[in-house]
């Protein structure tokens, strides 16, 4: 087969483009990162638009115009969306744009997660929030597929009815009663729930919190895994509340509707509600949860949220050991949002048989503009290349700016003053860098290809020094972040198992957890968080020269670890995409962030006094 150009489009929240040449990713975007709307679903006051900037940019980053294209392949969680937004190709042949068959989500979501990988053969299990609808009363609950070649088998197929709501639907509500994302807009009640899975899975580690505890004072004896009545307890309720006949993994609108009342968590029901009309998530136009009024720090609060995540946790390991015993793989690959829970993809390798993860690191809808461009190229072209068994997956997927571009950013006159330096020599860049790492002063890193998903890799990153506890404070601040949210620490792949228990020698992509050892916990504080979990992610030559570079060089300096605190480059809105976003948020910190390498720039604020938690 010719070399064929294939797009691929995401519809549903988090929209985005990719492009893929023979079974290799060439350049992927999301929109929110040129448009600046988080979560972006494409929707304006001119109804739903297809996401055309991210269009445009993978377009010139290939410098092909549209027609060039070979074949665009759309997706959404919803069939009524795809058909306008086919439309809106205007110019392209009606055979040049197709969708995945209905329900089609969880197979674009396992297209993102096999060829990708290194395995020549997989276990795929998909497990997200929303699945595809097949027909009127049938949503996409968890998938499992058996990826072999370049073929994926499905082997397990579980579809919601009506009445019935998903683990992930229930992971929502939980976030949403504990209200950690409330609307923007102030509506009380309403919880934004594209930002909340990962607020949940870090607040709920608060459930371990000594102090917290000492301050409920309901649950003082609980110690983690040195009591297995709490865990039990928890676990009791969930075989109580989930069906798991014919590993369905659901539960009944109305055994949730008891249960939370039950727990207190429901204040109203309309008296017209009739809970075998509906899918898990349109309920919350019918129910009125009693949302939580009192403070995040009171410890019934962390212990509702841990309910919460271990839910999720016990049906994403179960799904999982089901995925092992209908395959018999040693390999699995992970998508759908609800995979990018670092916690229960660490005790997917702890409990169950398998020996190999791979987790798509955009999991989420985004990863899906991947997953179809992957479809047009195997299930469409019968395309036979799978580059990513011989070289490693590349989660850098923007475009590379231009000495030009830098220079014509840097120039621009900015209104607050900062000292630039332009550094050609890398060494000499990062002897800078650590420079101010030692002194515990932030820096942020703007280098190369920006990060296709959720997470800064490096390339788009806040970074410092973790050697005091309270660095966490102060980076969540700058930030403008929850109190109980942790950072993440970024270390040499050599390194981890010095100071981390983890079950796999290799995290490039900040998709899986770790355990802080304890000389770990007292050198490196401010990345262990509550429960002693790291998100840790490995760099090495392959992943990163230049982070690995600067983690032995600020090592040798210090005569620390190896390992610097990484947080995603961003104040508020979406990870920075371009030199003048990435100039502007570094002023924005307003003096709290004292440098920023662009490139071969070093930008430097004037010397002032920065008063520390």
């Amino acid at each position: 087969m010719d070399s064929k150009i294939i797009f691929g489009i995401n519809m549903s929240h988090d929209t985005a483009c990719a492009a893929v040449v023979d079974g290799e990713v060439k350049v992927a975007i999301e929109e929110e990162r040129l448009n600046g709307v988080k979560h972006c679903d494409g929707r304006s006051p001119y109804g739903r638009i297809i996401p055309y900037l991210s269009i445009n940019y993978c377009l010139d980053f290939l410098g092909i115009t549209a027609d060039q294209v070979d074949l665009w392949v759309v997706n959404s969680v919803s069939q009524s969306i795809i058909h306008p937004f086919k439309l809106q190709l205007i110019g392209i042949p009606k055979e040049k744009i197709i969708d995945i068959p209905v329900p089609g989500h969880h197979l674009a979501h396992a297209y993102s997660a096999f060829h990708p990988s290194e395995f020549e053969e997989a276990a795929v299990l998909v497990l997200d929030v929303n699945g595809g609808l097949k027909g009127d009363n049938l949503k996409e609950n968890y998938s499992i597929y058996h990826g072999k070649g370049i073929k994926l088998e499905p082997v397990q197929l579980d579809f919601l009815k009506r009445g019935e709501i998903s683990i992930p639907e229930l992971y929502t509500i939980y976030s949403a009663i504990l209200q950690l994302s409330p609307d923007p807009n102030g509506d009380y009640g309403k919880d934004d729930s594209q930002r909340s899975g990962g607020k949940l899975m870090g607040y709920a580690a608060q459930y371990f919190n000594e102090d917290l505890k000492k301050k409920g004072g309901l649950f003082d004896k609980m110690k983690k895994k040195q009591e297995p009545d709490a865990y039990e307890e928890l676990l009791h309720d969930f075989e109580k509340i989930v069906i798991q006949e014919d590993n369905r993994f659901v539960v009944k609108i109305e055994t949730l509707l008891k249960y939370l009342k039950y727990k207190g968590k429901v204040e109203y029901v309309e008296p017209s509600f009739d809970n075998e009309k509906f899918f898990g998530w349109s309920i919350s136009k019918h129910i009125h949860w009693n949302y939580r009024k009192d403070s995040l720090k009171e410890h019934d609060n962390a212990r509702f949220a841990y309910q919460g995540q271990l839910f999720l946790e016990e049906a994403i390991v179960r799904m999982a050991k089901l995925a092992y015993e209908l395959t018999g793989s040693d390999n699995i690959c992970l998508a759908g949002g609800s995979m990018l829970n670092v916690v229960a993809v660490n005790r997917i390798l702890k409990e169950t048989p398998f020996k190999n993860v791979f987790v798509q690191p955009a999991a989420y809808d985004g990863g899906n503009a991947i997953g179809c461009a992957l479809y047009g190229y195997y299930a469409h072209f019968s395309g036979e290349k799978r580059p990513y068994t011989s070289i490693p997956y590349n989660a850098y997927l923007g475009r590379q700016y231009t000495q030009e571009e830098i220079d014509a950013s840097v120039n621009m006159s900015w209104g607050l003053p900062f000292i630039k330096t332009k550094i050609d020599n890398e060494d000499e860049q990062i002897e800078k860098l650590v420079e101010y790492l030692k002194n515990d002063e932030v820096v942020c890193v703007f280098k190369g290809r920006s990060e296709f998903g959720p997470r800064a890799l490096g390339n788009r990153s806040f970074l410092s020094n973790p050697r005091k506890a309270s660095m966490l404070e102060f980076m969540n601040e700058i930030k403008g972040r929850e109190w109980y949210r942790p950072v993440a620490p970024i270390v040499l792949e050599e390194a981890l198992h010095e100071y981390f228990d983890a079950p796999f020698d290799k995290a490039p992509f900040m998709t899986i957890n770790a355990h802080c050892k304890e000389k770990t916990k007292e050198l490196v504080p401010a990345v262990c968080h509550i429960d002693g979990s790291a998100r840790v992610q490995t760099v090495s030559e392959v992943y990163h020269p230049f982070m690995t570079k600067l983690l032995k060089r600020f090592a040798e300096e210090t005569g620390q670890p190896p390992i610097l605190i990484n947080t995603s480059f961003n104040i508020g809105g979406p990870i920075v995409e371009i030199p003048g976003e990435a100039i502007d948020t570094f002023l924005r910190a307003n003096y709290l962030v004292k440098a920023l390498a662009l490139e071969n720039y070093l930008l430097e604020l004037p010397e002032t006094e920065i008063e520390r938690v």
